[in-house]
């Protein structure tokens, strides 16, 4: 399913694909490939669970950065990969002194046609050290260019309509195996959110007439959900 979001224009409504959705191609070559090596039905297995397990962490990690708490019943209902993957998300805050500002904002361009919901923005580091920070929550185990891309284009957005603060950039991976953090700085930013716009461009191409100018009132027609 592609997803949609809705964009109020000037008192106009109109709907942008979701970053993830552009980049769905840049990701096939190599799932393809894995999907081949362990089979359709596993591969749709383990996909579904890792969808379901991802969102799940992040939904927790909003509840937790917005005041709430994971209550003793929730803990008890989550599975382990869940689990060790808030115990990483809490051992890296631990480590770099996390303190976060927003959380599951939606960003949209209006000048490019792209939205999507950033996972967090926050500071790190002591307080003589402290600095604004971007991150991104990653339960897989590797970090792949569409993952640089889509935060560059998160960051390219926030800083527009938001903040023109600049940030650093993260892609922060939360073990559902071990438990432990790994946080990978994305550079050059630039780069990547030129990448990014090649690919936006590409998916306008081949895309476009199903969505612009359309009405999705109801939520869902044919390949597209707006979210």
């Amino acid at each position: 399913m592609k997803r949609l979001y809705p964009v109020n224009e000037n008192g106009s409504l109109c709907y942008y694909p979701s970053v993830t959705t552009v980049l769905e191609s840049a990701n096939k070559v190599w799932l393809d490939a894995w999907r081949e090596r362990v089979g359709e039905e596993i591969a749709n297995i383990a996909q579904a669970e890792g969808a379901a397990n991802g969102s799940r962490v992040h939904e927790l990690i909003a509840q937790i950065d917005r005041g709430g708490i994971v209550s003793i019943e929730e803990w008890d209902g989550l599975n382990s990969s869940v689990r060790n993957a808030l115990i990483a998300r809490e051992r890296w805050s631990i480590t770099y002194n996390y303190k976060p500002v927003a959380t599951e904002v939606r960003i949209y361009s209006s000048e490019y046609g792209y939205a999507g919901t950033l996972d967090a923005f926050g500071t790190i580091g002591m307080q003589t050290e402290c600095r604004y920070a971007i991150s991104d929550w990653k339960t897989s185990k590797m970090v792949t260019p569409s993952m640089k891309m889509q935060l560059a284009a998160y960051f390219y957005a926030y800083k527009v309509i938001i903040s023109p603060i600049t940030p650093d950039l993260y892609i922060v991976q939360l073990n559902k195996d071990t438990g432990l953090p790994t946080m990978t700085k994305v550079e050059d930013w630039e780069s990547w959110f030129t990448e990014f716009l090649g690919y936006l461009d590409k998916f306008k191409l081949e895309h476009g007439g199903e969505y612009e100018g359309k009405d999705f009132t109801g939520g869902i027609s044919g390949d597209w959900e707006v979210v």
